[in-house]
């Protein structure tokens, strides 16, 4: 009698572990390419005061790869411009490397990401140079921020919300833009 009894413990233990490995890779592959753009609203942190919101445009690409079944990392590229120049007065774009970490359930994926990259920057024309030398040009940023994903089919994602805080290495003080964002972003097989 203990041995049949531990026959039929086993045979109905066992399906079940074994069960679970196999959902997480049924579900989507675990690493994934994508790309996408973003609309964004925009601090610039310099011109006006008080707060005027610039308009922004963002692409963004990157690899996620999901290392356990709701959490994985991935890096992120984005290049972000502003769209309201004032008559080539002002330019304010950056381009940031970031590691992401992912925490997703069903169709949603929130995220959080810090990283760096780099940002020019410009201010005033031949007619109304910038009075504070060293500003224009090329400087270092720093970025961090959070955001959730959405998917909509197999292959869309939707981003409904992202926002970003950028530290620039800028003189004689740091120059601070922030962003909210949102877009869509397609998944490459």
């Amino acid at each position: 009698m203990p041995k049949s009894f531990l026959l039929v413990v086993l045979g109905l233990g066992l399906p079940i572990p074994l069960h679970g490995q196999v959902v997480g890779s049924a579900e989507e592959p675990a690493g994934l390419w994508y790309a996408g753009a973003e609309y964004s609203r925009l601090n610039p942190d310099y011109w006006a005061y008080p707060t005027v919101y610039m308009n922004g445009l963002s692409v963004y690409g990157g690899y996620r790869l999901d290392i356990r079944p709701h959490t994985g990392f991935g890096v992120e590229g984005t290049w972000r411009t502003l769209l309201d120049r004032d008559q080539g007065t002002r330019e304010q774009d950056s381009f940031s490397a970031s590691g992401r970490y992912i925490f997703r359930a069903s169709r949603f994926a929130p995220f959080g990401k810090v990283g760096g990259g780099f940002g020019h920057f410009r201010s005033g024309n031949r007619e109304q140079p910038n009075p504070n030398s060293g500003q224009n040009g090329v400087h270092f940023v720093g970025a961090f921020g959070a955001g959730i994903d959405v998917r909509v089919t197999r292959y869309v994602y939707v981003r409904p919300l992202e926002w970003e805080q950028q530290v620039w290495s800028f003189s004689p003080n740091l120059l601070a833009p922030h962003s909210f964002s949102f877009g869509a972003a397609y998944r490459f097989r």
